[in-house]
């Protein structure tokens, strides 16, 4: 029997994880026929970028037999608002019209990265309640506590976001307190959401990872951990590079039009999230390469899948004169760096973000990530230090465990205390 799957990312980048995580799901259950439909939203990335990210997805995952994405724009994310020209929408017809955009009215399975930033995982899980849900997280695994992200994106400290994550805890195990106003309250929102519904807080019952990083210790609690062997990932990747011939021919070029030695920085999108201004992270870039690049390398510049901002550009002028620096165009660029093989074991390989992570698991190779505390402090605004430190802590910790990972339970998690 065909399973139907319903799989929600945000761009090219998660795409190997969510090809291995359905592929290995229907294994284990022996069910490997499925029609896949695929559902991509991203607030706020520009026309262009879309397409162009639209277009790099499309030929990953028809190469594997899905169907081609289904783009739900800003426009169609105002219709599943709740609200119209005409009044409020009772979240019922929102739900009508969001199983409408989709053509489909029954999902076996749902499959998404994460639930912050976006509304597509909260709708799917409502508009299809009975399917099993399934996370296959950020990356290639990492799966982040929504409130503990949200405080430290939001400018709080390391410590201020584990208060607030023990405060959430502790007020969810607590017997609430009502007085004659909240009770009041309480029954008015209860009465609107009996007349015109409301969101039901669904999350995973599975979380089938590649890389399991568990934020704070307490972002798996109440799924069922499944790994993806390593072997399967590298089976997709295969797969979508010989459906790839222009990435291949690309790639070859590179590698014979430079001088040695090769060196490749992959850049992430600070700037692009508000977290710094593109100076700053240019600098960041420029200040790395200085102190790992020897002088008249070839140093490939890969930006990241979803940034628009034109870092890259501005690094490579930085660095002309000194080195042989050469960006890599978006309708390239935009490809998740994993499938780039040949790259990868023609360069040493810096990078500041998560790539650096996956490349060291799925390649074997000893990556360069030189972020530390004093780059933190140089180059990013005071408020967001607690999010990059997290971040830096985290990336070192997955590092430092894949040495010795057993390949079958959590790689690294945090904690709160």
């Amino acid at each position: 029997m065909t399973r139907t799957c319903l799989v929600s990312v945000y761009g090219s980048s998660h795409a190997l994880a969510a090809l291995s995580a359905v592929r290995w799901y229907g294994v284990l259950k022996h069910d490997e026929d499925a029609r896949v439909i695929t559902v991509v939203n991203n607030p706020g990335l520009s026309r262009e970028a879309m397409q162009e990210t639209l277009d790099i997805l499309t030929r990953m995952i028809v190469s594997h037999g899905w169907s081609p994405p289904i783009l739900l724009d800003d426009q169609d994310m105002s219709e599943f608002s709740g609200s119209s020209a005409g009044g409020t929408v009772s979240y019922r017809e929102v739900l009508r019209r969001f199983r409408c955009k989709l053509g489909v009215n029954h999902v076996d399975e749902i499959y998404y990265a994460h639930d912050i930033g976006g509304r597509v995982p909260e709708l799917t899980m409502n508009a299809f309640p009975m399917a099993e849900r399934i996370m296959f997280g950020d990356g290639l695994g990492s799966v982040y506590n929504k409130t503990y992200h949200m405080a430290l994106v939001t400018g709080a400290s390391l410590e201020q976001a584990r208060q607030a994550l023990r405060k959430k805890h502790q007020v969810q195990g607590a017997k609430r307190r009502f007085s004659l106003r909240g009770i009041r309250s309480f029954v008015k929102k209860l009465i609107r959401d009996k007349w015109l519904g409301s969101p039901k807080p669904f999350q995973a019952d599975k979380a089938v990872l590649i890389l399991p990083m568990d934020q704070t210790g307490t972002s798996l609690e109440g799924m069922e951990l499944i790994v993806v062997p390593k072997q399967q990932v590298q089976e997709v990747i295969a797969e979508c590079q010989n459906n790839l011939p222009d990435l291949v021919e690309y790639i070859a070029g590179l590698l014979a039009d430079g001088p040695r030695p090769f060196y490749l920085i992959l850049l992430a999108n600070i700037a692009d999230g508000n977290l710094t201004s593109k100076e700053n992270e240019t600098g960041l870039y420029e200040e790395i390469i200085r102190r790992h690049v020897p002088p008249q390398s070839a140093v490939f510049i890969k930006g990241h899948p979803l940034s628009v901002m034109p870092v890259d550009e501005m690094l490579c002028e930085r660095l002309a004169g000194d080195y042989f620096p050469k960006v890599l165009p978006h309708k390239f660029s935009r490809y998740p760096i994993e499938l780039w093989s040949d790259l990868i074991g023609a360069c040493t390989v810096i990078g500041v973000s998560y790539s650096v992570i996956s490349l060291a698991f799925l390649y074997d190779i000893r990556v360069v990530f030189p972020f530390d505390d004093a780059l933190i402090e140089k180059y990013i605004p005071s408020r967001f230090w607690g999010f990059y430190k997290d971040a830096d802590r985290l990336y070192r910790g997955q590092l430092e465990n894949l040495k010795d990972w057993d390949g079958r339970s959590v790689l690294w998690e945090g904690h709160i205390d």
